[in-house]
């Protein structure tokens, strides 16, 4: 699964990565396509709830969240 969304990805979007940032964007499309397929698998243990439509919600806000701050907890 997470193989078909990461070629869909390659085929229909592109990220726009900020100047100067060292990223081979093959990374970035493995790591987002295999959280949506982990994503996908969950929401059909959970037995398809939430629904479809706020699912997707769910997954464009993902696909568009960047986090500043990463720290290890003590």
């Amino acid at each position: 699964m997470a193989k078909a969304i990461e070629e869909l990805f390659i085929e229909e979007y592109q990220y726009e990565l900020e100047e100067g940032t060292n990223l081979d964007p093959k990374w970035l499309y493995i790591y987002r396509s295999h959280g949506i397929a982990g994503l996908v698998i969950r929401w059909i243990e959970d037995g398809f709830t939430p629904s479809p439509y706020y699912m997707s919600e769910q997954i464009i806000k993902l696909m568009l969240t960047t986090t500043e701050v990463f720290r290890v907890k003590n």
